[in-house]
């Protein structure tokens, strides 16, 4: 079934709803994709699958917080194209215990699975280009959360550097693939990705794919995965300070997280 929307007076029929934004200096330098979504589309209904693309003028910096989630829509695609000297700040976080107070236990009896999937390209064309990803997530009862992010160094002199943190609770899991590649004859660049995970369910599990694809040799690449539980020590500290065993969890989550 084809979906519909209207973009600036123009009707646009795919299969996979897209559009495309091009950031210069008419735009405020910090952006909600929430509101630009809707600013955008007159006419939006609940999307299944989504994708933007977004692109950065020369020298422009954006600090992009997406906030999707709050639309309903699990299943995106974004694309990032940034220009010469054009630097990116973008933030995804999502808590799926807003409606799970303390850690309760209905999420776990409940026996509907919510899947939640993001597609994330970064695509490094410009020199001089930047980008800083973070993406943190406060999972619970049955969510499953699939990132697939593509760090794409395609000109010299670029940088990007991805972080992703989950805490993971009840039976919520994660999986993270992701990837930096780098093509040939390339120079001074810099790509990173870091991805930490706290398990705190019996069921909770945590998928990491970490994946290189270099054809340069003057770069910097870097990649890491971990697993942990909470630190009994800083657990037990913060009750002999008077705070139950939910509030002194959920501090040392959010100090994780943050």
């Amino acid at each position: 079934m084809l979906s519909k929307l209207k973009i600036k007076n123009n009707y646009i029929f795919k299969k996979t709803p897209c559009f495309v934004i091009n950031l210069d200096q008419n735009f405020d330098k910090k952006i909600n994709l929430k509101k630009l979504v809707k600013t955008k589309i007159e006419n939006f209904t609940l999307l299944n699958d989504f994708k933007i693309k977004i692109i950065l003028s020369k020298g422009m910096v954006f600090n992009i917080i997406d906030d999707l989630f709050d639309l309903e829509i699990f299943n995106s695609k974004l694309e990032f194209t940034l220009n010469e000297n054009s630097k990116l700040n973008y933030l995804l976080k999502t808590d799926s215990l807003k409606k799970c107070k303390d850690f309760c236990g209905d999420c776990f009896n409940c026996k509907k699975v919510e899947k939640i999937e993001k597609k994330l390209n970064f695509n490094f064309v410009g020199m001089g280009s930047q980008g800083d990803i973070k993406i943190l997530l406060n999972g619970a009862g049955n969510y499953s959360f699939y990132f697939k992010t593509n760090q794409n160094h395609l000109a010299s002199n670029t940088k990007s550097n991805l972080v992703i943190k989950s805490a993971l609770s009840q039976n919520s899991n994660l999986k993270s693939d992701n990837l930096i590649k780098v093509v040939k004859n390339l120079k001074k660049v810099e790509a990173k990705q870091i991805n930490k995970n706290l398990l705190l369910g019996y069921f909770s599990k945590a998928l990491c794919i970490p994946k290189l694809e270099v054809e340069s040799e003057d770069v910097i690449c870097k990649h890491g995965a971990a697993v942990s539980k909470l630190n009994e020590e800083l657990m037990f500290y913060l009750q002999s300070r008077g705070l139950n065993y939910c509030d002194a969890k959920q501090i040392l989550i959010d100090a994780f997280l943050n």
